[in-house]
């Protein structure tokens, strides 16, 4: 059986092995980005305001389509993978969606059916990272190899992530060795299962 899903916590690699990467998930606060450079803040749930910078190669979208820097508004739920390692926040990919809207259902109606959207269960799970070499990758399951020499296993969703150089891709074309990132959490039994893996050249040293 094949699970996945995320969370509200932005997530660094320091303490465990891996590369330079963080997630910053939370509300947009300011989007000062012209011709496609510049900078914003976001506020995570725990109220801390980070700024991350904008370059022509950041990957902005929404919707699971790109987009460019117009449109993108205070308010808006993001989701930044972003490459620490020239000492500050570059964000290589942005995941945008609206600010929620408060919607009232009447009691005796069933709940609305669960949303399967990437961004829809941004606040939910998914609050651990980790990083290695790729063992074996199948529909249901990843093993991932760490630098200590750990072996771990993930179980894929139907809707697992998987983000190459920052853009959205096919599973297939994760190969065997590949250094990546995953962002995985708990499911019942103590298994994990994968919500985001990602690779490109942001993972691999200099």
């Amino acid at each position: 059986m094949r699970l996945l899903w995320l969370m509200p916590v932005a997530l660094s690699l320091s303490g465990q092995d891996g590369p330079p990467v963080r997630i910053l998930q939370g509300e947009l606060i300011e989007w000062q980005v012209q011709a496609g450079v510049g900078s914003f803040s976001i506020r995570e749930l725990d109220n801390q305001v980070h700024w991350c910078h904008v370059e022509t190669e950041s990957y902005i979208t929404r919707q699971s389509h790109r987009v460019s820097h117009i449109g993108v508004r205070p308010r808006d739920q993001l989701e930044v993978i972003a490459d620490m390692r020239k000492g500050q926040c570059v964000a290589v990919t942005i995941y945008v969606r609206p600010p929620e809207t408060a919607r009232r259902y009447p009691r005796l109606m069933l709940p609305p059916p669960p949303r399967t959207n990437f961004m829809d269960n941004l606040y939910q799970r998914g609050n651990m990272t980790f990083a290695g070499v790729v063992q074996r990758l199948d529909q249901e399951m990843l093993v991932l190899k760490t630098r200590a020499g750990s072996q771990l296993l993930f179980q894929l969703r139907p809707d697992t992530v998987f983000s190459a150089w920052g853009k959205e891709v096919e599973s297939k074309t994760l190969a065997p060795q590949t250094i990546v990132y995953v962002r995985a959490g708990n499911v019942f039994g103590g298994d994990m299962e994968a919500f985001q893996i990602v690779w490109g050249d942001i993972l691999t040293p200099r």
